[in-house]
């Protein structure tokens, strides 16, 4: 009883995740693109490219769990579908951290006066998607056969969507389209060389190893916490 109430709130989270973010996803890609950003098209911006991966998860994560309640046995799917999550864990708080530090502290490198983007969509983009993948890891995901290697091996995932990122808006903005006009779509990196941008990369890639490594030993403490409980 006990296992399908969980099953039952974790369809529920994660439907209302996945109405907010698919929403914030359609509204964002949606936004007029200025002229310096139009070749370079809506998803040069890791915001919608992490959003959409993210979606696709939690819709992975509701058909898991409502097959679990029937019963069906997924297996190795599984333990895909949690690596998927934590992949998407790590772009969002990358994603989360970045912008509101610089949306807060240097608003003048990010794009903000090239689109009219309400807090309501601020939030639905730049915010919830992390709150919503955290909540579901750490108390409605069974996280008690997670191992440090396991764990540790996931992050790969992270370091290879990034560097296929990184690489694809390199690509676009400095070699296919070097047209004097194309821009990067991140005003920071515009003033900056190849060896500067590829630092800022591995930033990025340092924040997901930061929430990365915190998520595992949250989660090894909410497991603690649960079994005392019980």
């Amino acid at each position: 009883m006990h296992s399908n109430k969980n099953l039952a709130l974790r369809v529920a989270w994660n439907s209302w995740a996945l109405y907010l973010c698919g929403t914030g996803l359609i509204e964002s890609i949606l936004l007029p693109l200025p002229a310096h950003l139009i070749k370079g098209g809506v998803w040069q911006f890791l915001t919608n490219t992490s959003l959409l991966v993210t979606c696709l998860c939690m819709l992975c994560i509701i058909s898991t769990s409502v097959g679990k309640a029937f019963k069906i046995k997924y297996g190795a799917i599984r333990r895909t579908v949690n690596d998927l999550e934590n992949l998407c864990c790590n772009l969002e708080f990358i994603v989360t951290v970045t912008y509101w530090s610089i949306i807060l502290f240097c608003p003048d490198m990010l794009n903000g006066k090239s689109f009219a983007v309400s807090w309501t969509l601020d939030f639905k983009i730049h915010l919830l998607p992390y709150v919503f993948l955290l909540v579901d890891i750490l108390l409605f995901r069974n996280n008690q056969d997670v191992s440090s290697t396991g764990f540790t091996e996931s992050f790969v995932l992270s370091v290879i969507f990034l560097g296929l990122y990184w690489s694809l808006i390199e690509i676009s903005t400095s070699v296919l389209n070097d047209d004097g006009l194309t821009k990067f779509p991140y005003p920071f990196l515009n003033n900056d060389n190849f060896m500067r941008r590829t630092g800022w990369l591995l930033v990025f890639m340092g924040l997901g190893l930061i929430n990365h490594i915190s998520l595992y030993y949250s989660m090894k403490l909410v497991n603690k916490t649960k079994l005392r409980i019980e």
